[in-house]
């Protein structure tokens, strides 16, 4: 099906260059072609958290109206696909009604942006697309590098190549901020666990410093970009997004100050230690496990993994005086750097959980001295 709605489209986008290489034939390919920019408002999913764009390509003479989107295989659990990189995607053609009752049935809206492009522009871009669908599923996801936004923004960049349009100015000029965390945090919410998640677990390429169209990795942006460049007219809202759901009684900030306190009480309760200490080995398994054998694009490294490891958990029951003080410094040196960097690395939630670490660590070494004072 796929094969046949490709070679539809191939036709239509050929069509005008078969028609002038010959002045007796009458061009068979109809001019009312369009091309739109959609944009999906975020949804509740680990990998819908940024939103969604696609390109629209419309002739409605011919009754072609189809959303060439990027899709994904229907995947059991979607968090280990894909940070072990098993989970492929491609681009495919979706009739347009499909596309906007899928995503109206999930409660998110969308924006259509008419894109003003030349007919011979759309044709190229027709064929653009066409070229990739026929590419099937063979793309890694990597929503650092080539999301869907991306990758929609690159297709109509080819397009209208031929315009010379300064796109680096034009991103610089919308987005001040200067890495892909601090762009992509102003679309999330870390009262909601899974942007606290994706705060938490990415890093490396994240915070790495971007500039002109390497900024462009948010749909709503790549939309402002087209607008301010003259490709794209005022959006048409095709679908309002359900009304956002109530923001999760338990939030990642109330759990970091609960856990903050109890670190705080010098509670000898073994069943509290023991809670809070296999709680810090949970976190130091997944964030090692993100670094050192996820292959997910932006977890190449984080600073976290220096707090959030195995290796304390598993040493403290034999670990001496020295150990104990060694740790305490290198937490010390860590909460001044996550301070230095708070807002542009780090968030508050994170600070107060290292900050009640560190106390635990102070806390256990000063039992250690006593007990070794009374055995004097």
């Amino acid at each position: 099906m796929r094969k046949f709605i490709g070679s539809i489209l191939f036709l239509v986008a050929a069509g005008a260059a078969q028609a002038a290489e010959s002045d007796s034939i009458a061009p068979a390919l109809p001019t009312d072609v369009y091309a739109d920019y959609m944009v999906v408002t975020p949804g509740d999913g680990f990998t819908s958290m940024l939103g969604h764009a696609a390109i629209r390509m419309y002739c409605p003479s011919v009754g072609l109206d189809y959303c060439f989107t990027h899709k994904s295989p229907e995947i059991g659990n979607e968090f280990t696909a894909m940070t072990l990189r098993t989970l492929l995607s491609g681009l495919v053609p979706e009739p347009t009604a499909m596309f906007v009752d899928d995503y109206r049935s999930e409660g998110r809206g969308i924006s259509r942006y008419r894109l003003r492009l030349t007919v011979e522009e759309v044709r190229r871009l027709w064929k653009l697309l066409d070229d990739e669908v026929a590419r099937g599923l063979h793309r890694h996801m990597d929503y650092i590098r080539s999301g869907c936004a991306q990758e929609a923004f690159a297709m109509i960049q080819r397009a209208v190549a031929g315009r010379n349009i300064d796109f680096d100015r034009l991103a610089d000029e919308s987005i001040a901020d200067d890495t892909r965390r601090l762009i992509s945090v102003r679309y999330g919410n870390l009262r909601k666990w899974k942007d606290f998640a994706a705060y938490t677990l990415y890093g490396g390429s994240v915070d790495e410093t971007v500039q002109g169209a390497e900024k462009l990795i948010m749909p709503l942006d790549i939309a402002n970009v087209l607008e301010k460049a003259g490709l794209a007219e005022t959006p048409e809202i095709v679908c309002t997004p359900a009304a956002e759901n109530t923001p999760p009684a338990v939030t990642p900030l109330l759990c970091a100050i609960i856990f903050f306190v109890l670190c705080l009480l010098p509670l000898q309760n073994r069943i509290v230690n023991r809670t809070l200490s296999v709680a810090h080995f949970l976190a130091g398994i997944l964030i090692a496990y993100m670094v050192f054998i996820a292959r997910t694009p932006g977890t190449e490294w984080n600073w976290l993994v220096l707090i959030f490891n195995p290796v304390p958990f598993l040493i403290s029951p034999w670990a001496g005086r020295r150990t104990h003080m060694a740790y305490c410094g290198i937490l010390f040196a860590f909460l001044v750097f996550m301070l230095a960097c708070l807002g542009r690395m780090f968030c508050i939630e994170q600070v107060l959980i290292v900050a009640g670490v560190f106390i635990r660590t102070i806390y256990k070494t000063f039992n250690i001295n006593l007990l070794k004072s009374k055995v004097k």
